[in-house]
This record gives C-alpha cells, structure tokens and sequence, in this order.
C-alpha cells in the first residue's frame, strides 16, 4: 500500500507534465467519405510496441495480402518509433511519431517509470500520435488495441469509424456481462477445473471480478484524471469515473489462436474473427550456423522460447540444458532472454543444441524439421506455432500465458509442464511428444482449419461494414465494471481476512502458550525461593 502512495505522489506530478503532450487538433483536418484519393480504404492501426503491436500485425497482413481485392485497403501503423522494424515487412505505412515506452519498457527501467507508462501511456503517447495521423492523413478507420483504447475519444468526437482489438492478455467486458464460465486471471489466479464444484468456481469468479474491478482503480487512476482534462480542454461535458468506461467501447474485434479459440460462446458485442493468415517470411534474418544447424540436424529440432521476461536462476538454466542434452529424441534451438554467455559459456553449432538471446521466431517455426515448439504461450508465439502446423509444450510464466496452457491441454496439442518444470517432468514431456507426435499434429492440423476457414472474410465484413456505415465508437455505460467498488471491497476484505485469521489464530495459541509456560516457570521459581 505504501508503494501506492508513493507512486500516486510521482504519477501526479508526472500527469500534470504529461497534458502539454496531449495537444488538441487545430488545423484543418481532412476530409473522407470511405475511401482515399487512390480508391484504397485507410486502416490506422494503434498499438504499443512488442507483443501489444503483435496482435495487429495479422490484421495488416490479411488486409493487404489476403483481401478479395488486391490494394483494397491501405495500412498506416501508429506506434512507436523503435517499433518499425516489426511492421516494415509488411509493406504497410508507419506512422513515425517518436520512441514510444507503451506498454513495455526495457527492463532496466526503475519501477516508477514502468508504472508511469503503464499507466499514462496509452493517453500521452496513443492520442497526439492520431491526432498528428489525422491531421496528414486522416483514416477511413481506426483500430486500436485494448491499452490504447483511450484514442476511441478521438474517433467519436471526428466522426471516424473505430473498433477495440482484444487479444487474450485481458478479457472482452462483455464476457462480464455475459456471465459465461472463461478461461482467465489475473495476479496469479486462474479459473479452476470444471471438475470442482460449481459454488466454489463462482466463488473464484466474485474473486476475480473483485480483483478486475480494484486494479484498475489502482494502477489507473491518473489516466482517468489526465484524459477527463483532455475532454475538459477539448469543451466536452463528458467525463469518466473509471478505466472500463474507456475500455468497454463497441464495436469491438478480437483474434482467435490464443486463447479465445477455447470461449464456448461469444457473445454479440464481440466479433472473433478466427486465425489469420501468417506473415510472409524473411529467411535472411536467420544466421548461417542457425540455418546450418537446423539443415544439418539428424534429428527433428525442439524450438524452445520462453518470452521476454521469463527468468530462470542459472540452477534452473543448467537443469533444462542439461535435459536438452540429455534426451535422445530432438536437437535443440532455444531463445533464452537472460542467457549469459560469460558465464555460461557460447553454446553454439558444434553441439546438440544452440542458445542465443534472441532468435527468428517467425523463420525458425516455418522451417520443417522443427515439429515441436517448447513456449510460455505468449500470444503471437502461439498463432506463429499454430500458423506453422507445430506440436507445443506449454510452460506458462505469466498471465495469459497460463490461459494459452488450457487451450492446448483442452484440445490436446501437446503437454503443458510447470513454470520451472523438474528433470522429471521436462523429460516426461519431451518423451510424451516425440511418442505421440503423430497424434499431437493431427490435432493441430483440425484446430488450425477449424478458425482459419472464412477468418479474412469475417474480417474484410467488419472492416467494410463499419467503414461503408460511418458507424463510430459507442460505450457502454451500463456495464462498465465487473461489480460495484463496495462489492469488489467487501469480497476482498473477505478473502484477506479468511486468509489471515489463521495466521493470528495460530500467533494467539503461541503467545497464549507462551505466557502460560511463562507463568509456570516463575511460580515454580517462587516455590523454591519459599
């Protein structure tokens, strides 16, 4: 709680230095009636760097090379700077306004300057960056991704059509409303077996909306203050209480492949397009001894990448190298973000297996000889997997990672092991793939067909409906949180005091004990003094 306050004291600082960046448009914007000067539909895609600029990606692709029509539609990317070499292969536009550090910031970065970004970024960076767009070149069409939902302001007060892309890091607010048992959490807790009781799977849901509806009244809160001065700045009454007013805008579209391919039911606010098409591949980032090891492999290749941010201590490194090494059944490539080649050594082509810190993922997984892709579940890994036809074993390390590792032992696409898996249980997988392969792929193959089939032309509809209808963002006042603050207080106020009253119930017996024995040594004490 103390590192709350100290944060909000930073962040309100930092929130009043932050409003000369959301500067409002001035000039003369231009015009549009559906479609540009060169008879193309302009789609402006806005999203954060890494894994958040991902879940866009498989739009671009579709749109420019999937279409039923070729140039149909143009692609502008709004993001930051040191993002444009993830989108340059597509041959869409960038939009180039500056380094953006939203959502994720270079891990060396203090703790209040990743909260501040977490929690200022989609508004300091996201809206100047589309109002400069708008300003040279104005879209037929925005689409944002979650985190930087806070432009969908811009969209309704310019009359531009606008839609929310939702991915599996957080769920759709429509899933709240619609009451639908899904697979999601946050702060380490996730949905319960089906095999467990129903009150106590409801009983976790009230947990989880509690933790859904405080958080962002946490971490949030000076977004909420600097956008509702943007509003304020801009002459509209308009004005927000909470994240999810932002956040719950329709019309609202979502990327199945991870982990929504496994919701039972979408519900009528939400438009799930399917698997999209996988990007076209660059084999010249691979190096020469990363193309010789995989070529020259007498053994089919386990690809393993963990994510960014999964952190082993060297105990744990030396224990799954060791299992890579040991296995008789696959060589080895593996990303490994904190590989340490002073310490560890270079690991390279003369060996079984071959460890660098970064890899070609996209490369890597189309490639035939690697069958089988060792991964935290992060989102874009998994459509790549999906995308190239491989057999996964699931080593959830963070959020929706552990959601991604339901999916695949729902429908059965390989094993999933713990987030520092045992020799044991790492040998136990790699064992259980190989022997099954065959099996694992089939399943692969009818889940891949299953959402690939009519995906692009779901997406193309949207795209040209809500161009072709002028239809803007609407929000949904009504449902804009999981439950009431009172609620969300009282239910985790419940579980901290269940929680807890053990502990001081078992303090209470120690100190009473304590005292007793206490007692009993200085009466015996006094009997012998008499």
């Amino acid at each position: 709680m103390l590192q709350y306050i100290v944060n909000f004291t930073i962040l309100s600082i930092f929130s009043l230095q932050c409003n000369v960046h959301a500067v409002s448009v001035t000039s003369q914007l231009k015009t549009g009636d559906g479609t540009t000067s060169d008879g193309s539909v302009h789609v402006a895609l806005v999203s954060g760097c890494d894994s958040h600029l991902s879940a866009l990606t498989p739009i671009a692709n579709a749109l420019l090379h999937h279409s039923t029509v070729v140039n149909k539609y143009r692609v502008t990317f709004v993001t930051g700077s040191q993002c444009q070499s993830q989108v340059s292969h597509l041959g869409s536009q960038f939009h180039d306004t500056g380094v953006w550090y939203y959502a994720n910031m270079p891990i060396e970065e203090s703790v209040v300057a990743r909260t501040q970004n977490i929690t200022l970024g989609a508004v300091i960076y996201g809206i100047p960056a589309v109002e400069s767009l708008i300003t040279k070149d104005k879209p037929d069409l925005i689409i944002a991704e979650f985190f930087n939902s806070p432009v969908s302001m811009l969209a309704e007060s310019l009359d531009i059509p606008y839609a929310t892309l939702w991915s599996g890091a957080a769920a759709h607010p429509a899933m709240y409303e619609s009451g639908l048992d899904f697979d999601a959490g946050v702060y380490g807790l996730y949905t319960p077996s089906e095999t467990l009781p129903k009150w106590f799977r409801r009983l976790f849901r009230h947990i989880f909306f509690a933790q859904m509806t405080l958080g962002p009244m946490i971490l949030h809160s000076q977004s909420i203050r600097l956008f509702n001065s943007i509003l304020v700045e801009r002459g509209s009454q308009k004005q927000y209480q909470n994240v999810f007013h932002i956040s719950n805008t329709f019309p609202s579209i979502a990327t199945a492949g991870y982990p929504l391919f496994q919701i039972r039911e979408v519900p009528d606010k939400l438009t799930v397009t399917g698997l999209l098409p996988g990007e076209q591949i660059n084999t010249s980032r691979m190096s020469k001894d990363l193309t010789e090891f995989i070529q020259k492999s007498n053994k089919e290749i386990l690809y393993v990448a963990l994510g960014t941010y999964a952190s082993f201590s060297d105990d744990q490194f030396r224990l799954m190298k060791r299992v890579f090494m040991e296995q008789e059944h696959f060589n080895v490539v593996w990303a490994h973000s904190g590989y340490d080649e002073a310490k560890h050594g270079e690991i390279g082509s003369g060996e079984r297996i071959l460890i660098r810190k970064k890899q070609p993922q996209k490369e890597i997984l189309s490639m035939d000889k690697v069958t089988t892709f060792l991964t935290h579940g992060g989102g874009s890994s998994l459509r790549e997997g999906l995308n190239n036809l491989k057999v996964f074993i699931s080593c959830p390390q963070v959020s929706d990672n552990f959601d991604s590792a339901i999916a695949i032992e729902k429908f059965n696409l390989g094993p999933v092991i713990s987030k520092t898996p045992s020799e044991f249980e790492l040998k136990t997988a790699i064992s259980d793939v190989h022997k099954n392969m065959k099996i694992y792929q089939n399943n692969v193959q009818n889940i891949v067909t299953e959402l690939s089939t009519g995906a692009v032309a779901k997406l193309e509809k949207f795209v040209d409906e809500l161009v072709a209808e002028k239809r803007t963002v609407q929000f949904d006042y009504r449902t804009t949180m999981p439950m009431s603050y009172g609620k969300a207080f009282t239910i985790m106020g419940t579980v901290m005091i269940c929680v807890t009253s053990p502990v001081w119930f078992s303090v209470l017996i120690i100190c009473k004990l304590c005292r007793k024995s206490k007692s009993k040594k200085l009466n015996s004490r006094a009997e012998k003094e008499d």
